[in-house]
């Protein structure tokens, strides 16, 4: 261009050491106009490569999505042994097992795979899982702490236990004999339990396995299933043990955990 200039500005290129750059006339140019016209469409070029870069990032991720929602829909289905408060009140114990289908093996493997990274709630006498088992917010579990701390704050962790787990059971498991229209009428209903009407937040919180044992119960612990299946529906303390006639206590079924005696039905004075 410095060799041939096709708008006649030599002096201007001899005067800049034989270079166009920054000419007067550069507008006129064709050499420019070409450079100008060039970068023009280097520009259009990246701006359509950035809208089909962005179509494709949405594309993939609405496919993701999708791939993300139909593992997840496996993945966190309810289980037959998540218990949540319904009409029928069926317990986990008759549920009949989910059987899942799988339509390739890759998916079998993926489900495999996250059934031993996730943990599975189950009932136990002997300790909690994992998981929780039973579902109960934060209101319904601070009854049944109120409960634990009026029958129990002063006796053992396992024993606190016991106790929201005659709770639970009442709740969970059909029984007439109960008001289960919520987990506070469980706790509430009179001829029951102790009071407690009187029993604060602040009271529960100043002895902390009370809500830790109500925690451990909705997780599957059960001490009371170590003789009963179904778990216990009522407990008693060693006085009203020791004001039952012998003959009828000898054929009395209860179950003796530390001061507190556990039993399916009423023990019959």
């Amino acid at each position: 261009m410095a060799k041939i200039c096709r708008v006649s500005n030599w002096n201007y290129i001899m005067e800049n050491g034989g270079t166009c750059r920054k000419c007067p006339n550069w507008k006129n140019c064709p050499s420019w106009k070409r450079r100008i016209r060039n970068q023009q469409a280097q520009k259009a070029t990246m701006r359509a490569l950035a809208v089909i870069f962005v179509i494709l990032v949405v594309v993939l991720g609405l496919l993701l999505g999708l791939a993300i929602k139909t593992v997840a829909s496996h993945i966190f289905a309810p289980e037959p042994h998540v218990l949540m408060p319904q009409a029928d009140f069926r317990p986990a114990v008759t549920q009949a097992p989910q059987i899942r289908e799988f339509r390739t093996q890759e998916e079998q493997e993926i489900w495999e795979m996250v059934e031993e990274l996730m943990p599975i709630p189950s009932l136990s006498p002997e300790g909690p899982s994992e998981a929780y088992y039973y579902r109960l917010d934060a209101d319904e579990k601070m009854w049944i702490a109120k409960l634990v701390f009026v029958e129990a704050k002063d006796l053992t962790f396992e024993e606190k236990v016991a106790v929201a787990s005659v709770v639970i059971n009442r709740y969970f498991y059909a029984d007439e004999r109960f008001n289960r229209e919520s987990v506070r009428s469980v706790v509430i209903q009179p001829g029951q339990f102790k009071s407690v009407a009187n029993v604060t937040t602040d009271d529960v919180n100043s002895v902390p396995d009370c809500m830790r044992a109500v925690q451990t119960a909705c997780k599957g612990w059960d001490p009371t299933r170590r003789k009963f299946p179904n778990g216990a529906k009522f407990f008693f303390f060693d006085a009203v043990i020791d004001c039952v006639d012998a003959a009828k206590l000898q054929n009395a079924n209860y179950y003796s955990l530390g001061r507190l005696h556990f039993s399916e039905d009423p023990i019959d004075y």
